[in-house]
């Protein structure tokens, strides 16, 4: 059976790593930090304990110290010096051997070309965009035929009350927010980010719209106006756009009216 060989996950600064004289992989550090400064760096680098060598992730930690990241999140492995190479070697080799399903990528480029950032941050730009709809044997699509392909359907949830009128507690689930507000009560932050963070911590909490049909079907008007103007429930489709909880342009507006008629 494999064993995990994981010892301990935690922030260093980024000089107390360094990478492995043995490593035979040349990756391109340009395209990964890119993809820092627009994504910001998430996973982990793998580190060998008793040496302090990088094992997997080696092109992170050199785009990070491009970027100027002062630390890097890794993960501490210890395992004998045979295991260290194999464990480089697979690193990269398992990644060269994957293999890509064009048409699929080919729709995932197409949609994020036509937002504000481009592809910036994916590893493609518009030379492969182009390259590889000429594999597919694809015409590019225009902004319009684009958006159309992600946002011709609308598919808004519509809740139909059976009567029953459910508990206050029935209506959401904030068990992962309690939890949240609990470490933010005991980390060592300034007053002013604990507050900013306990306020943004709420978006976590569950609103089980099902129920919360149910109940205001039941309610009296004055809360259910408050269910309102809280966004709810959507009663009044002009209304909701005039208070800001729905926006849209005014084909997509023509769309959702065509659907719903």
């Amino acid at each position: 059976m494999p064993k995990i060989i994981n010892r301990t996950e935690e922030r260093v600064h980024i000089d107390t790593i360094q990478p492995h004289p043995a490593n035979p992989n040349d990756g391109d550090v340009a395209a990964i930090a890119e993809s820092i400064r627009q994504n910001g760096f998430y996973g982990r680098i793998v580190v060998r304990d008793s040496t302090g060598k990088i094992l997997a992730g080696e092109h992170r930690w050199r785009a990070a110290q491009e970027v100027g990241l002062a630390e890097v999140p890794i993960e501490r492995v210890e395992c004998d010096d045979e295991t260290a190479m194999r464990i480089l070697l697979a690193d990269n080799r398992t990644a060269e051997k994957a293999e890509r399903e064009s048409e699929p990528l080919a729709d995932l480029l197409e949609h994020l070309d036509t937002t504000d950032d481009g592809l910036t941050g994916t590893g493609y730009d518009g030379g492969d965009l182009e390259d590889l709809l000429d594999d597919v044997g694809r015409s590019p699509m225009d902004s319009e035929e684009a958006e159309e392909q992600y946002t011709q359907k609308i598919e808004t949830p519509v809740y139909e009350p059976t009567g029953a009128r459910p508990s206050i507690d029935e209506l959401y689930d904030d068990s992962k927010t309690k939890d949240l507000l609990e470490r933010i009560d005991a980390a060592d932050v300034s007053p002013e980010l604990k507050a900013f963070l306990r306020t943004a911590a709420h978006r976590h909490t569950e609103i089980r719209f099902d129920a919360v049909a149910e109940f205001y079907a039941n309610a009296t008007p004055e809360v259910q106006r408050l269910f309102e103007d809280s966004a709810l429930v959507i009663i009044d489709f002009d209304k909701a756009i005039e208070q800001g909880f729905v926006q849209m342009s005014k084909d997509y507006r023509e769309a959702y009216l065509q659907d719903h008629t």
